[in-house]
């Protein structure tokens, strides 16, 4: 087969390349684990970050495990990082990359529940009075961190309730 190399060095079989170079805006990609998946996806955002074809705030990345996502995240800092560093030392205008780099923070790259969440949040309001009962006002979509305050103190209760059980039956 095949095979060719990026800017950053990494060498891409054919068909990972037709990935990268890709026309269309929307893509599904599915293989096996290790095969690259994450480096083929980085190397195609990168490269239309660098053209101009869309910003970091522009697209979608939807994995299914918190890991996968902040990998791919982390990824996309690093490639964007070195790239700023040689635009830099050529000379060339990095203002765009550096622009991409600040946004990414709060870029749709997350889990499948983690974006639904977000567009709850985010997007909930647009749903008021159109169809009350999609989203209860009075409910609450909690963070990883909250949740596990809850459940640390309804163990701890439920912990209580049945020693407190024990000694009033003894």
């Amino acid at each position: 087969t095949e095979s060719w190399v990026s800017d950053m060095g990494y060498e891409f079989s054919d068909a990972q390349s037709k990935v990268i170079n890709a026309k269309r805006d929307n893509i599904l990609v599915s293989a096996a684990a290790g095969s690259g998946k994450t480096t083929v996806l980085v190397e195609r955002i990168v490269n239309k970050l660098l053209s101009g074809e869309f910003g970091i705030n522009e697209i979608l990345v939807v994995t299914f495990t918190r890991d996968a996502a902040a990998n791919m995240r982390e990824k996309i800092e690093k490639q964007l990082r070195n790239r700023i560093i040689e635009l830099r030392a050529s000379g060339v205008d990095y203002s765009n990359l550096r622009k991409q780099l600040d946004l990414l923070p709060n870029a749709y790259i997350q889990t499948l529940d983690s974006f639904c969440t977000r567009v709850i949040k985010e997007k909930g309001y647009l749903c008021e009075g159109k169809s009350s009962e999609l989203i209860d006002s009075s409910s609450t979509i909690l963070d990883t961190n909250a949740l596990k305050v809850i459940l640390l103190e309804s163990a701890k209760s439920a912990i209580e309730y049945y020693y407190l059980q024990d000694e009033v039956n003894d």
